[in-house]
């Protein structure tokens, strides 16, 4: 499988020698949200196919573009985006000399804080509005993925989102933590514009949907809308009850 761009240059070691990375607090995940949650959190345990899939179609279409910054929303909430990401993120993560940072950038949630059960206050708001550091919002769940959690809900989550010290925020986490692949886990898109606020901040984007459930008519609505302002990664059709997730990249 291809790398992202420039992993390849990278010395060997050099993931396992940055001080800041190592310097973040470690948190390693209960198995049991694996469990329950459908998380591959045991790198010795073979991820099902369809993981596996998404994540080999994410890197080689990523690297062939030169993109190192991706954004996933879904329609409505509930379709199983912060899923998706987190399981992306740990599957890019697997890869020799592959860093990633993955950010929870639906701020009006706790969601992916919960999901991971975090044990720490992490206001992210705070991180991108400049009042806290890289060391004070981020934990680390291996050696080689990151993640920026949000614990405190945030009313004013599209105004913050707007300001131009969250392009600010995003230089200092790729100047400190130097990560190949950026994910940012955005709300969703029908009922909200923090994603329109984001789209700016990321090279591409992926849209998650639910089988069964999200209608034809808001997917279509979404994909023109992303397809139109940004780079349209590919759709996931998640939650498929009678096989594998589906993709169309």
């Amino acid at each position: 499988m291809l790398a992202p761009p420039h992993l390849s240059d990278a010395p060997a070691g050099e993931i396992e020698g940055d001080a800041v990375w190592q310097g973040l607090h470690l948190m390693a995940p209960k198995q049991s949200i694996g469990r329950d949650h459908r998380i591959v959190l045991d790198a010795k345990r073979a991820p099902s196919p369809a993981w596996d899939e998404l994540r080999t179609r994410t890197a080689l279409t990523m690297a062939q573009n030169h993109w190192s910054v991706l954004g996933i929303t879904s329609p409505t909430p509930g379709c199983g985006r912060t899923t998706v990401a987190l399981n992306l993120a740990l599957g890019l993560s697997r890869q020799n000399n592959c860093r990633v940072v993955l950010l929870d950038f639906d701020l009006r949630k706790a969601g992916m804080a919960a999901l991971l059960q975090v044990d720490r206050s992490l206001p992210f708001a705070d991180f991108l509005s400049g009042a806290t550091k890289v060391q004070q919002s981020f934990i680390r769940v291996s050696n080689s993925l990151a993640i920026g959690c949000n614990t405190r809900p945030e009313s004013r989550a599209s105004e913050l989102l707007l300001d131009a010290g969250v392009q600010l925020a995003l230089a200092d986490v790729r100047r400190q933590l130097k990560p190949d692949i950026m994910i940012l886990d955005l709300a969703a898109m029908i009922g909200s514009d923090g994603v329109l606020a984001c789209l700016p901040l990321v090279d591409c984007m992926m849209l998650v949907a639910e089988a069964e459930k999200t209608s034809f008519g808001e997917i279509d609505v979404c994909e023109r809308e992303l397809s139109e302002r940004s780079n349209l990664l590919g759709i996931v059709l998640n939650k498929c009850r009678h096989g594998p997730a589906r993709y169309g990249f």
